[in-house]
């Protein structure tokens, strides 16, 4: 999965943040039946943070998030589809210097689909990323 993203802190623990990635899912099963096509999924959203750990003089922090956006599901072979969506999540963060970061994010994301278009009402999607932070 790839990922961009932006944040900015509003408090001492509340973070504003706006996120892009890209997932690709191999033979989704779309509608029940068993293997589908491959999906491309891209995901929108802005959220809000809540900093519920922080180390005052060490490198750990963790930050639940929450927000809304947009979904686009690119069906290889069918259509594009683009839905909105919410979001919930975290942010595992160590710090490994003041300007570089590890970041782990498990995230789950709804869309809000049309079954006649991808077979359900409400498409899941669990994304997990991990990557680096630069702080400048």
């Amino acid at each position: 999965m790839a990922e961009r993203a932006w944040a900015n802190r509003l408090g001492e623990r509340v973070w504003i943040m706006g996120e892009a990635d890209f997932g690709f899912h191999t033979g989704a099963d779309l509608t029940g039946g068993g293997q589908g096509p491959d999906v491309k999924v891209f995901h929108y959203m802005a959220k809000v943070g809540y900093e519920v750990l922080h180390q005052a003089d060490g490198p750990l922090s963790l930050i639940v998030n929450a927000g809304a956006g947009a979904m686009t599901f690119s069906v290889d072979g069918v259509d594009t589809f683009i839905y909105p969506a919410i979001n919930v999540g975290a942010k595992l963060i160590y710090d490994l210097s003041s300007q570089v970061a590890l970041v782990l994010s498990p995230q789950g994301d709804i869309a809000f689909s049309k079954e006649a278009e991808v077979g359900t009402t409400n498409s899941w999607v669990w994304p997990l990323s991990a990557g680096l932070r630069f702080n400048f």
